[in-house]
């Protein structure tokens, strides 16, 4: 036991605190590919990391009045510039590939809010209530693996399998993420990443639908360039589809949306 608790703090002693801040902005918000405020968004992600576990804090603030009252968004107020969404991150990533396993585990805690938004409730006399300030919570494991690719080629693979459960609605997703790059220079790097969804049975119950089903993919040709040691700046294309025929039904009913789905942005990374 002795020797394993040591082997465990040499492991970790190997990723020292860090810092991180990125900002980012895109010409639509779009979550799980599905197309939510068609208009330009700025993105903030604060983060801190410390031998394995992290804090983490992220914000998307509406640049225009696409969440206004006039749209019948049920949101507060027309101003522009405000925090529309939140998350409040925590989490420990294991280093088990350290001791001989080809991945790492991660287990995830996520606190979201969205700030101006207010739920509606109409009761059966007509009258309309509304619940201030939305939110919802999140738990979530991640199981990272290593690159598969051999040493001899210069591109990397990176892939995990995501297993969140949403406790307020009793319910299970299921997400791949797969991040393929290739560093064409010491300092660019042209990659792609993509991300599967697949819902449960009660996680597709709020479109009309039940089953188990892989609902949807999100593709995100990139290009990274390192500017300094601490500061790289990213550009990206992103493409989702539906991939079901129910999915795609809901998408098309949405006058954001289409069965297929594109945007773009670009963000800047500062890290300590």
């Amino acid at each position: 036991m002795a020797l394993s608790a040591a082997a465990w703090l040499m492991a970790i002693e190997l990723e020292p605190p860090r810092l991180s801040l990125t900002t980012s902005i895109a010409d639509s918000y779009v979550d799980g590919g599905y197309v939510c405020n068609p208009d330009p968004v700025l993105n903030t992600t604060y983060a801190v990391n410390w031998y394995g576990a992290y804090l983490r804090h992220w914000e998307m603030w509406d640049l225009s009045d696409y969440y206004s009252p006039e749209r019948k968004n049920n949101y507060d107020n027309t101003r522009k510039y405000r925090i529309e969404i939140c998350n409040y991150v925590g989490g420990y990533t294991a280093p088990l590939d350290k001791f001989g396993l080809p991945f790492r585990l991660t287990l995830q805690a996520k606190y979201t809010q969205y700030p101006r938004r207010r739920s509606v409730k109409r009761h059966p006399d007509g009258h309309v209530h509304y619940h201030h300030h939305v939110k919802g919570e999140q738990l979530a494991a991640f199981i990272r693996f290593n690159n598969f690719l051999p040493d001899s080629i210069k591109a990397r693979c990176n892939t995990s399998i995501e297993i969140d459960y949403q406790p307020l609605s009793y319910y299970w997703l299921f997400k791949e993420h797969t991040d393929l790059y290739y560093p064409l220079t010491d300092k660019w790097r042209l990659g792609v990443s993509h991300t599967l969804y697949t819902k449960t049975s009660r996680a597709r119950a709020s479109t009309g639908h039940t089953g188990f089903a892989v609902t949807a993919i999100v593709a995100t040709p990139y290009v990274r360039y390192q500017l300094t040691e601490n500061i790289y700046i990213r550009a990206y294309f992103g493409f989702s589809a539906a991939l079901e025929p129910y999915t795609r039904d809901t998408w098309r009913r949405s006058p954001l949306n289409n069965h297929r789905n594109h945007w773009c942005g670009s963000s800047i990374t500062f890290t300590f």
